[in-house]
């Protein structure tokens, strides 16, 4: 076989005919070119295909790992704006029994440093409920 290879080849190039040796080895080099020319786009496209599942790994990992730390992120907000919610419904409730216990002086405004505190407090509440420190 790889001598027909060979003397067909070397009859197509040259034109003449040549020993069986040298035909032999033409057609065995001619069969390892063709074997390393379909060889070598089939071993790239199985590289491509394992790299493009290595990928998709790492990146449903980084996705799975993506997704915990915002359900973390929003398990932690929620617990902040719950917090802020009791403590608001606390200070109305507040103010209402201080109403109702002396309803004389629960009428009067607050005075001017007990108004600056209470504001701050409200802003320091705002800032922890978004998150803003």
């Amino acid at each position: 076989m790889f001598i027909t290879i060979g003397l067909a080849i070397a009859k197509a190039i040259t034109g003449n005919k040549i020993p069986e040796a040298g035909a032999r080895i033409i057609g065995i080099g001619a069969f390892l070119a063709l074997i390393l020319a379909i060889a070598a786009p089939v071993k790239c496209a199985y590289d491509r295909s394992v790299i493009a599942k290595h990928d998709q790994a790492r990146q449903a990992e980084i996705d799975r790992a993506r997704l915990e730390a915002e359900r973390s992120a929003n398990a932690s907000q929620a617990a902040r704006d719950s917090s802020f919610a009791t403590s608001q419904a606390d200070i109305k409730e507040g103010m209402n029994d201080a109403r109702t216990n002396d309803p004389a002086h629960g009428a009067r405004p607050v005075g001017p440093v007990s108004q600056s505190y209470y504001d701050r407090l409200r802003e320091q509440q705002q800032h922890r409920s978004t998150g803003k420190h």
